[in-house]
């Protein structure tokens, strides 16, 4: 978009990089135009030319159209990895709580830690829209401030946190028993997960995409996510996320086996008198019919010795 005295030093600078250069700045996200940003920038430049800008490491320099963009090469880095369409990804990043200050740390052998960074921008919400999720992110890495003309910093900074995201992410061999294209299926298992309370904090699914990658982003969130990205470890318990997995698809092929067989005959099943109290007792606990708690231990039975944790039939 045409400003006009907008600098010709900053005439490449994208919509990204002007948002992240406003933030910069201002050290706040305010909702203004993107015009609005730029006439700010503007006024700044007019007001704090040749201030002398400290960087990380002390050096000096004067504050200028060229060191603002040295500054913008050292902040707007590489987030390619992250694509505006993966809902699943997106999902977690909002709920991944990326520090937005990063403590000084000589501890550690990361070259991010020596450069003190934190961000002006209030951390995404998760209730987003769909629409809203991608730029939100975005704008926030950007806005996590190195203060330092060098990208790589920041880069490690970001690789580590892809690299959690590759180890966290749910492998495809617990999944792939959720149909994509089942829509029963997708709103069973989203119904499933929120009464377990295993459900990503997002608004409700409204299509069968939106239930699909918000159930798998609701597995890839069952975990702690460490917080400090100076530890490489994470306080994740991937065997008990398996267990949930296993007993979630027995869930499902137990709904799946119960309603298949909605049609119904009279069987006379001789029990013993002791046996016939147990049922009556379990029913009345239960609140169900004798015939319905028949039912359930029958088709529990069934799924664990005749079915794999995929629903599939063994023999």
């Amino acid at each position: 978009m045409y400003v006009p005295n907008w600098p010709k030093e900053l005439e490449h600078f994208t919509q990204r990089d002007i948002e992240w250069c406003y933030n910069f700045l201002i050290n706040a996200s305010v909702n203004i135009s993107l015009s609005e940003k730029q006439n700010f920038i503007i006024i700044y430049l007019a007001n704090n030319r040749n201030y002398i800008y400290n960087l990380y490491n002390n050096s000096q320099y004067y504050f200028n159209e060229k060191l603002l963009d040295e500054l913008r090469h050292g902040n707007i880095v590489d987030v390619s990895w992250i694509l505006p369409d993966d809902q699943r990804l997106l999902i977690w990043l909002l709920h991944a709580n990326i520090p937005g200050f990063i403590p000084f740390d000589t501890t550690n052998n990361c070259s991010f830690q020596n450069h003190v960074g934190f961000s002006s921008v209030v951390y995404p919400s998760t209730n987003l829209s769909v629409e809203q999720r991608y730029s939100s992110i975005i704008e926030y890495i950007d806005s996590i401030r190195f203060n330092t003309v060098d990208a790589n910093p920041k880069q490690e900074y970001l690789n580590s946190i892809k690299n959690k995201w590759i180890t966290i992410k749910t492998h495809d061999n617990l999944t792939n028993w959720i149909d994509k294209d089942n829509n029963d299926q997708l709103v069973w298992a989203w119904e499933y997960l929120v009464k377990c309370e295993k459900f990503a904090k997002i608004p409700k699914p409204l299509n069968k995409h939106e239930y699909y990658t918000s159930i798998l982003a609701s597995l890839d969130l069952f975990y702690n996510f460490q917080p400090n990205p100076f530890n490489n470890g994470l306080n994740t318990n991937f065997s008990e996320r398996e267990l949930f997995i296993n007993k979630f698809s027995k869930a499902w092929s137990q709904k799946k086996f119960r309603d298949s067989g909605k049609h119904k005959k009279d069987y006379h099943l001789p029990l013993t008198k002791k046996t016939k109290e147990c049922l009556e007792k379990l029913a009345k606990l239960s609140n169900k019919k004798e015939n319905e708690i028949l039912e359930e231990l029958i088709n529990k039975e069934f799924i664990d010795k005749f079915k794999d944790s995929h629903g599939n039939t063994l023999y």
